[in-house]
């Protein structure tokens, strides 16, 4: 394993570790904190983003006592348990914890503010109706976004072939996706883009279908954009192979992409993001109101190339990008 970064994406990368390591200082020895009850909101199952905060939590010294409510990506599902175990967790919980869009803005809902509230891994807190602004969530709300430059994705990316004519797929019943959606028709636009949207609704069968197409070259793209969906995510594998197969080079925003066949992309890291959320609740504990804590904006991301779809389809990493990072097979 090796790693690969762009050199100013470099530079940017030592420069966020430091200030994530001022921001968010883990004790060298571990103190013996209170005893914390939280109840964890998922949406998906758990991720290295859970993994890093109940560690960092560890680290800072607290026994932790979880409850755990699993969407499993389903919607009205969540929403049943939120209302059944309500009164458990509202009973039971020093804070609530989640992942998500869709399940932050649930659990919002349904907390009204009771409950000090952290949210990880949501895209855009403030355009999803989450936070009113960057600088604040609000009354007993703070929290974390794994958002990376969609532009600087991209230029990444025209970095090791052009694109002109690029496929989106994207899940329109998902608020993240169609927050992408917006911003990728302004990315395209500006550089002379061709942008072919894909809506693979869940259960519609269209996914397979765009695939069966890109597959028999019925539908001619340069590139296809695979966004920060978790139905698409759930799919990463037969995205990938598909894609290899039919030779396509594509950017993933997830590191399931990639690790799936996916060509390259620049990833967010949700084991440091755990971590950070972790640090909010830590401060939260030593008396800063949450209220006066920033929507954390990921700085630890990294780029990852899968080796085996870049020399199928006969590319090489720019030599500029030839200093850091992490090689996949």
């Amino acid at each position: 394993t090796r790693i690969i970064y762009p050199m100013n994406i470099s530079i940017m990368l030592q420069c966020s570790a430091l200030l994530l390591a001022i921001s968010f200082p883990l004790p060298s020895t571990a103190e013996s904190f209170a005893d914390l009850r939280i109840t964890m909101v998922l949406w998906r199952g758990e991720t290295d983003a859970e993994r890093g905060f109940k560690d960092g939590l560890n680290s800072y010294g607290y026994q932790v006592s979880y409850l755990t409510l699993d969407a499993q990506l389903n919607r009205a599902d969540l929403a049943k348990q939120l209302r059944a175990e309500r009164p458990r967790w509202v009973s039971q919980s020093d804070y609530l914890y989640s992942f998500g869009t869709t399940a932050t803005r649930m659990l919002k809902q349904i907390n009204h503010s009771a409950i000090p509230h952290i949210f990880n891994i949501v895209t855009d807190p403030v355009r999803a109706g989450i936070s009113p602004s960057w600088q604040s969530s609000g009354e007993k709300l703070a929290g974390v976004s794994h958002q990376i430059s969609l532009p600087l994705q991209l230029a990444t990316a025209r970095q090791f072939k052009p694109i002109e004519r690029l496929g989106f797929f994207f899940n329109p019943r998902e608020r993240n996706s169609e927050l992408i959606r917006q911003d990728l028709q302004k990315d395209s636009k500006n550089n002379a883009i061709d942008l072919v949207e894909l809506r693979c609704p869940p259960n519609s069968g269209k996914l397979q279908q765009f695939l069966n197409q890109l597959k028999s070259g019925e539908l001619k793209l340069d590139a296809v954009y695979l966004p920060l969906d978790s139905y698409l995510l759930a799919n990463a594998k037969l995205i990938g192979d598909s894609l290899r197969d039919a030779g396509i080079f594509s950017v993933g925003a997830q590191q399931d992409y990639i690790t799936h066949g996916a060509v390259m992309g620049l990833v967010p890291d949700y084991y440091q993001l755990g971590r950070v959320a972790a640090g909010y609740l830590h401060r939260h504990q030593n008396g800063q109101p949450l209220a006066t804590l920033p929507v954390f904006q990921a700085t630890h991301f990294r780029l990852l190339v899968n080796e085996t779809s870049l020399k199928r389809l006969g590319l090489k990493i720019p030599r500029e990008m030839e200093y850091n990072a992490v090689q996949l097979n």
